[in-house]
């Protein structure tokens, strides 16, 4: 009976111990973009944005912090350091566009947003969220 109690209370504290790390790892990401962009056909202004995988963590979603702007991508395999936790925003852009790529979310990716056009002769640039 002893052993029991015990395995239940230790199976207890690993699903607890769980529960915890996902959340924890399910936190909100705030982004500030410094420039409007483009995702898809749509334009979105400058400001706050924020990214979070959902509870199964094969998608990310990308919001405005007003809720005026939601899109949601599957994630795959991406970065190779799978203990990464930064979240990172790739912009294809020429100066006077700036085209949303793809989000990066620890080890995980977005497919190509923008897979309309190959923008060979654009520069990339990248966001970090804090």
């Amino acid at each position: 009976m002893k052993n029991i109690v015990r395995n239940f209370l230790v199976a207890s504290a690993v699903v607890a111990a769980i529960a915890f790390t996902s959340t924890a790892a399910l936190a909100d990401s705030n982004v500030k973009i410094p420039f409007d962009f483009k995702v898809g056909s749509k334009t979105l202004p400058a400001g706050d944005y924020v990214v979070k995988q959902n509870s199964t963590h094969a998608s990310v979603q990308f919001s405005s912090k007003d809720g005026k702007h939601n899109f949601t991508w599957i994630l795959q395999p991406g970065d190779p350091e799978p203990n990464s936790t930064a979240v990172k925003l790739t912009f294809d852009t020429n100066g006077t566009t700036d085209w949303l790529r793809s989000i990066d979310f620890g080890a995980q990716t977005t497919p190509r947003i923008d897979p309309g056009s190959s923008r060979l002769e654009y520069s990339k640039l990248t966001i970090t969220g804090r």
